[in-house]
């Protein structure tokens, strides 16, 4: 059974706006970045003290691609971004792929 909460007050909400309105920017800079860098995809691989050092650069980088994709409107940066994740996407798993192949044929030629 779901919790019911209380209906939302005037103030509630009109602070929910505020917050959404410098939310929304926030959370597209990191979707960008998530996008824009395979490391931001999964668990940090190296010793978390390297973070100091690699965050500012993605940062950095991040807003190079966004300052280089303002002549496009961000569907179209988009839509360019998701074309080339699923193409490496594509590739990866073309390459395990092959690579389980390369396994298989190296057991059998062992045994």
């Amino acid at each position: 059974m779901a919790i019911k909460k209380a209906p939302a007050t005037r103030e509630a909400k009109d602070q929910n706006s505020e917050l959404a309105t410098i939310r929304v920017p926030i959370e597209q800079y990191f979707s960008r970045m998530w996008k824009s860098w395979a490391i931001c995809r999964q668990t940090y691989p190296f010793h978390f003290t390297k973070l100091d050092e690699d965050f500012p650069l993605l940062a950095l980088l991040t807003n190079e691609v966004i300052q280089a994709s303002e002549d496009d409107t961000l569907d179209e940066t988009d839509a360019k971004y998701l074309a080339a994740h699923i193409q490496e996407r594509k590739r990866y798993t073309q390459e395990r792929a092959c690579s389980s192949t390369r396994d298989i044929k190296e057991r059998e030629r062992i045994t």
